[in-house]
């Protein structure tokens, strides 16, 4: 963390654990025996964060980003395995109690168009 005036950066780490549960109903089969990763599933690089701060009970959107899980395209496959490393996640934010949801796939459904910051 670092401190500037009543702001702190954080850096949330996205990488997956070992015991990670992805359910995405597929499974993928290697075609060569030569395959060394397991390979848990298959998402794009791009991901959507949407961060909400409690401020007298209620919940209101503080920020909305898009960012990518590594540091080729957003238009990029990841192949997820138990190795795989993702850019941190960082953000700045004021004191207070804070909620992050990380979308993983946004491109594939409609985002809500009220959710926008101050809200």
């Amino acid at each position: 963390m670092r401190a500037g005036g009543d702001k702190v950066t954080v850096n949330l780490s996205l990488s997956a654990i070992p015991k990670i549960h992805i359910d995405d109903n597929t499974d993928y089969c290697p075609i060569s025996s030569r395959a060394t990763e397991n390979v848990r599933s298959i998402i794009a690089n791009n991901y959507k964060c949407l961060v909400m701060k409690e401020i007298d009970t209620k919940w209101y959107v503080d920020t909305l980003t898009n960012r990518n899980l590594t540091d080729a395209s957003k238009y990029s496959e990841v192949k997820v395995t138990d190795e795989t490393r993702f850019n941190d996640l960082q953000l700045t934010l004021r004191p207070g109690h804070y909620r992050v949801l990380v979308v993983l796939n946004p491109l594939c459904g409609k985002w809500n168009a009220d959710l926008v910051p101050g809200r």
